[in-house]
C-alpha cells in the first residue's frame, strides 16, 4: 500500500465532525433516495417552465416555495420535538438552497433594486408577496444554518459539536463531494470565456465606451473613487453582454455545472446514503476499517413514504411533456439548425468570421426588444418573454386597488414583454436606437 492509499490518522478536532455526522442517523423520509430523485426531478422541471413556458409562472414559484417552507417547518417541529438528527438538519438545508431558489433570491435582489429581471416579470400581481416569502426564507436558512452549529443539544443521538477546523473540513470534503461530477465541465467555462474574450475583444471596448457614456452624478473630491468603481464594474458588464448574449451555451452550461453540483450534494448516485457515508469512513479512517455496515431493518428505497415522494414530482413531468409537445416544431427546427450554429461557432473561434455579435447589434439597431434575454421561450436565437397583458405590463408595479385576482380558469391574453426595457431608458445608446416596448403575441 502506497503512502497515498493508507488511511488518515484520527484528529477529533478536525475530523470529529465530519466522522459525527457520518455515522449520524438518516431519516428515509428526508434523505431516501426516492425523496432527494424527486425533489431533483422537480426543480429541473420546473426551471424549465420558468425559462420557456408562454404563461405567468406563479404557480411554479408556488410550487416551489410551498416545497421549500413544508421542508423547513416540519424540520423546525423536529427539531423542537428532539427528533432530528444533525444529518437530517443538514440535509435539509442541502434539499431547499437549490440553484432554482438561489434564482429566485437572486431575482428578488434585483427587484428590490428595481432593476429588470425574468422572473418577477411574469409572476402577475404577486410580485410583493413572493418578494416578502423570499426574503423570510433567506433569513430561515442563515437562522438554521447558525442554530445547526450553535445548539447541538436539540438533536437526537450522538452530540456533534463542531470546532473551527472541524467545520472547515466539513465545508471543505462537502465541496469536493458536490464538485464531484461537475468538475470535468468546470474547466470550459475559464476556457471558452478567456477565448471568446479575446475575440470579442473590439466588441467588449465599443460595448465598454457606451455604457462609460451615461452622465452620472460625481463624488466631487472622491470623484476618482466612483469612477475607478464604475469602470471596473462596466467592464464586466461589457464582458457580460457581449460574451453571454453571443454565445448563451456558455451561460446554459453554467447551469448545467450548478444543477450537477446539487445533485452531487444529494447523493443521487447513492440509493442508500448510510451504506456510502459508511464506506467512505471506513476506506479512509483507520479506526473504522474493520466495521461491518449492517442497514436498518425498516429500509426499504420503494417503501410507502418513497413513493409518496415520488408523486410530488409527476405534474411537473407531465408540464414539462406537455410543453415538449406543443413546441415540438421549434424543437425540431432547433435540432436542424444545430449543428450549423455549432460550425459557425468553430468557424468564429478560429478565424473570427460569422460574428454573433453583429447579429445582435443589427437587432438592437432594428428596434427588436429580445436581444438581450438570455431566457427566450422560442429555443432558437432569440425571443421574448411573455406576460399577462389584461392591463399594462409593469415589472415592478403591484396594484391591489381593485381588489381583483386572476381567473381561476382558461388563460389570460399574453403579450411578450422585454424586462429590460428600463434598462434600455436608462443606459445610454445612440440616437438611432428607440425605446424598447412591448410587441403582441403572434403565432
Amino acid at each position: 500500500m502506497s503512502a497515498s492509499d493508507a488511511p488518515l490518522t484520527f484528529e477529533k478536532d478536525i475530523d470529529g465532525y465530519l466522522i459525527c455526522l457520518a455515522q449520524s442517523e438518516r431519516n428515509p423520509d428526508m434523505q431516501g433516495y426516492a425523496v432527494r430523485l424527486s425533489t431533483f426531478v422537480t426543480n429541473v422541471c420546473i426551471a424549465i417552465l420558468i425559462t420557456w413556458a408562454e404563461e405567468e409562472v406563479r404557480p411554479s414559484v408556488s410550487l416551489i416555495l410551498l416545497q421549500i417552507y413544508t421542508i423547513l417547518l416540519c424540520t423546525a417541529v423536529a427539531m423542537v420535538r428532539h427528533d432530528l438528527s444533525v444529518s437530517d438538519a443538514h440535509f435539509a438545508l442541502t434539499l431547499t438552497v437549490s440553484p432554482l431558489a438561489l434564482y429566485f433570491v437572486y431575482s428578488t435582489f434585483r427587484f428590490i433594486r428595481r432593476r429588470p429581471n425574468h422572473l418577477y416579470a411574469r409572476l402577475g400581481k404577486s410580485k410583493v408577496i413572493v418578494a416578502l416569502l423570499i426574503a423570510i426564507l433567506v433569513i430561515w436558512w442563515i437562522v438554521f444554518d447558525l442554530m445547526i452549529y450553535t445548539v447541538s443539544d436539540v438533536f437526537k443521538g450522538d452530540d456533534c459539536k463542531a470546532t473551527l477546523e472541524g467545520w472547515l473540513m466539513y465545508r471543505i470534503i462537502t465541496s469536493l463531494f458536490s464538485l464531484l461530477f461537475a468538475a470535468v465541465f468546470i474547466p470550459f467555462l475559464p476556457i471558452f470565456w478567456i477565448i471568446y474574450f479575446i475575440r470579442h475583444f473590439k466588441d467588449i471596448k465599443a460595448e465598454y465606451r457606451r455604457h462609460m457614456e451615461k452622465p452620472r452624478n460625481r463624488w466631487g473630491t472622491f470623484g476618482w473613487i466612483q469612477q475607478a468603481w464604475w469602470s471596473c464594474k462596466l467592464f464586466i458588464v461589457a464582458q457580460w453582454d457581449v460574451i453571454a448574449l453571443s454565445h448563451r451555451w456558455l451561460f446554459f452550461l453554467l447551469i448545467f455545472i450548478w444543477y450537477i453540483s446539487w445533485g452531487s450534494s444529494l447523493l443521487l448516485w447513492a440509493v442508500d446514503a448510510s451504506k456510502w457515508y459508511h464506506e467512505v469512513v471506513v476506506t479512509n479512517y483507520e479506526p473504522w476499517k474493520d466495521h461491518v455496515y449492517n442497514p436498518p431493518e425498516d429500509f426499504d428505497p420503494l417503501g410507502y413514504g418513497q413513493l409518496l415522494a415520488v408523486a410530488v414530482a409527476i405534474e411537473p413531468l407531465w408540464a414539462v411533456t406537455r410543453l415538449t409537445f406543443i413546441r415540438r416544431k421549434e424543437i425540431k427546427q432547433w435540432l436542424l439548425q444545430y449543428p450549423k450554429s455549432v460550425w459557425h461557432g468553430i468557424v468564429f473561434i478560429f478565424t473570427g468570421k460569422k460574428n454573433p455579435w453583429k447579429v445582435i447589434l443589427e437587432k438592437r439597431l432594428s428596434d427588436e426588444p429580445d436581444y438581450r434575454n438570455l431566457f427566450h421561450p422560442n429555443v432558437l436565437e432569440f425571443g421574448e418573454i411573455p406576460v399577462s397583458s389584461r392591463r399594462e405590463p409593469r415589472v415592478y408595479e403591484e396594484d391591489w386597488s381593485d381588489g381583483k385576482a386572476l381567473p381561476r380558469s382558461g388563460s389570460p391574453k399574453l403579450e411578450y414583454y422585454d424586462p429590460y426595457a428600463e434598462a434600455v431608458r436608462i443606459l445610454p445608446y445612440d440616437s438611432k436606437e428607440k425605446d424598447v416596448g412591448s410587441v403582441s403575441l403572434h403565432r
